[in-house]
């Protein structure tokens, strides 16, 4: 997965705008289609309804939380430097 510009990238090619918000719990990214986990890897569908993806620490986050399809539970990527 990858956040820049407005634009979160899942895997080859599959692209989808987002903002950034924050609300009393703290600051996310809202895709503009459901971003999913499943085993480790995101799932994307541009028809679902998007979820909060939930940002730890500010200003710099380092994790990126995913609800995960199968039970619910929150499944955490972590921020890697660029190669």
């Amino acid at each position: 997965m990858s956040l820049q510009d407005g634009v979160l990238t899942i895997g080859k090619g599959q692209e989808v705008a987002y903002v950034v918000e924050h609300d009393k719990v703290g600051r996310y990214v809202l895709p503009k289609g459901y971003v999913g986990a499943s085993n480790r890897s995101l799932i994307f569908n541009r028809e679902g309804n998007p979820l909060k993806l939930r940002l730890d620490g500010d200003p710099r986050p380092t994790r990126i939380e995913v609800v995960n399809d199968a039970n619910g539970e929150v499944v955490a990527f972590d921020r890697r430097k660029a190669s």
